[in-house]
């Protein structure tokens, strides 16, 4: 029997192994990014499981492909007031600027959204930016993209949800274009903080908590409706995806701050990488349909009995004449 020292170095030596292979399978499959060695493109060899499915997101809308279904009312739930325990934190989680919607006493269900034709209530977790969108609409990549990610109610946590499929997750898409000649006051109140998470890790919790409602367009009841997955590692195909039609404007001035404010890296790290040009490019549909919850014939909508109405007063009228 080996003396306990060389018994204790071994152990030691075997702890020591485990941890420096964990460590390179993290760099390897855990540290995925937006460069050439880490990017999109490798995401389907190092989490095979999900990034390299059918059911990928974001995908390119194609709005004259999309098929017309009506759907319910989107209802919100403390997006306009937020509710009195809310409380906002905004960070640099590496990969994009994040905004997670919290509660000083630990609820889940401050903000929710459901309606709409989602299969059930899900709680908000958090909302983060990438620059340029990740969804393209008929080729075109806009200046940015908001993603709210939300959870179904009926699981226990969002880690259980994450990887249910179909209905785990639901995502809201605000797509941002540079249109306006002033600031949008919703978005500056992301763009004010950025100094605050210019690195990685990085943290800031407002003081007061702003009205999420202030992100989306004003027309939430046109949208586009899909399944799809997760837009980064580990891709989970479990995302029940809202993209709405109108995207909100802002100002090119604050596009520019996401663009140049902030970084990939923690603030001691020695080559400065900044945080840009985090999207995931577009995925084939694979056989999926894109709902349009809209009248895309520009013609509106008549109840049955309006509609049985309005024919027999044509009719009418055609006679007389």
């Amino acid at each position: 029997m080996l003396p306990l020292q060389q018994q204790l170095t071994g152990m030691l030596v075997g702890v020591l192994t485990a941890v420096v292979l964990f460590s390179t399978a993290n760099a390897q499959h855990g540290g995925w990014g937006y460069s050439s060695d880490n990017g999109p493109a490798t995401w389907p060899n190092n989490y095979p499981n999900w990034c390299n499915g059918q059911k990928q997101s974001p995908i390119d809308v194609q709005s004259k492909s999309a098929v017309q279904k009506s759907f319910p009312a989107l209802n919100f739930k403390g997006f306009d007031t937020p509710p009195a325990d809310a409380q906002m934190r905004i960070k640099n989680n590496g990969h994009a600027i994040q905004v997670d919607l919290l509660s000083k006493t630990g609820k889940t269900d401050n903000y929710q959204i459901s309606g709409g034709g989602l299969p059930g209530t899900y709680n908000v977790l958090q909302f983060h930016f990438h620059w340029g969108s990740e969804h393209t609409v008929n080729g075109k990549r806009y200046d940015a993209e908001m993603h709210v990610v939300t959870w179904n109610s009926k699981y226990p946590t969002a880690s259980a949800a994450s990887t249910v499929t179909p209905d785990g997750f639901a995502v809201l898409s605000v797509l941002l274009e540079a249109t306006s000649q002033t600031a949008n006051p919703g978005m500056q109140n992301i763009v004010s903080q950025l100094s605050n998470v210019a690195n990685k890790g990085m943290n800031y919790t407002y003081p007061t908590s702003f009205s999420v409602n202030s992100l989306f367009p004003a027309d939430k009841a046109n949208y586009w409706r899909y399944m799809g997955s997760l837009t980064t590692p580990k891709c989970n195909e479990v995302v029940v995806w809202t993209i709405f039609k109108t995207s909100l404007k802002i100002s090119q001035d604050q596009i520019n701050a996401l663009k140049t404010s902030c970084y990939f890296n923690s603030a001691g790290d020695q080559d400065q990488q900044q945080l840009n040009n985090n999207y995931r490019t577009t995925n084939p549909l694979n056989g999926r349909t894109v709902f349009d919850s809209s009248n895309t014939s520009g013609v509106p909508q008549l109840a049955p009995t309006v509609l049985a109405l309005v024919i027999a007063v044509l009719s009418s009228t055609a006679l007389q004449l």
